[in-house]
């Protein structure tokens, strides 16, 4: 079942229901993530020290394509708009809604963190627009060479979910996916080893050689 999609890329509209579900909740969990790591200044050091406890990402909406004249989502500022953010206050639990322009007026976020949000969000559409086009290409582990891999309760989270889901992974994803296997890989050609020379200098030792 194809689900017709409003979205700046008509390559959705390729997609099944699931697959667009997926893609809805990818987008939300990789946002909320974003914007909880940057606003917690772990390494970017912009945080004046408060914003990370007063501002709680919640969600965004996307009014699609003919969102110009069909569209019903706003800025506080009155302005339409094709994407709207929604962040919530945290202390007295009031949300707003906002473009990514007006992130510093509408919240208080300071300009240089707001650039590094806008940097990320465009980051999570290039992601988007990549897991769309794999796809459509009916990709694959093995059309990516892999044919062997740890149980998925050994992998990243992230990357467990992408496979449960029958979903492609993101180029970022399958290099950590590949060290993760080269890594694993190693570690078994160790242990078969050890064990042979165990069983080695068992032989040995029975026959009074060790």
């Amino acid at each position: 079942m194809n689900v017709p999609c409003q979205t700046e890329d008509n390559n959705e509209q390729l997609l099944c229901e699931k697959q667009v579900m997926f893609l809805d909740e990818f987008l939300k969990t990789r946002m909320k993530k974003a914007f909880e790591d940057i606003l917690g200044n772990k390494k970017t050091g912009f945080n004046s020290g408060h914003i990370a406890e007063e501002w709680e990402f919640i969600h965004y909406e996307d009014a699609g394509n003919n969102w110009r004249t069909d569209g019903d989502l706003f800025c506080e500022c009155g302005r339409k708009l094709r994407y709207q953010y929604t962040l919530a206050n945290k202390t007295t639990g009031l949300q707003k809604h906002f473009g990514l322009n007006h992130l510093t007026e509408h919240t208080g976020i300071q300009p240089d963190v707001a650039r590094q949000i806008v940097k990320e969000l465009k980051q999570l559409k290039s992601e988007k627009r990549e897991i769309i086009q794999k796809c459509i290409d009916d990709w694959t582990l093995t059309s990516e060479g892999i044919k062997w891999m740890p149980p998925l309760d050994q992998l990243p989270e992230d990357i467990s979910w992408h496979l449960t889901e029958q979903m492609p992974l993101l180029e970022r994803q399958l290099k950590r996916l590949r060290q993760i296997i080269q890594e694993e890989s190693r570690r078994l050609n160790e242990k078969a080893l050890q064990k042979i020379v165990a069983e080695e200098k068992k032989k040995l030792a029975e026959k009074g050689l060790l």
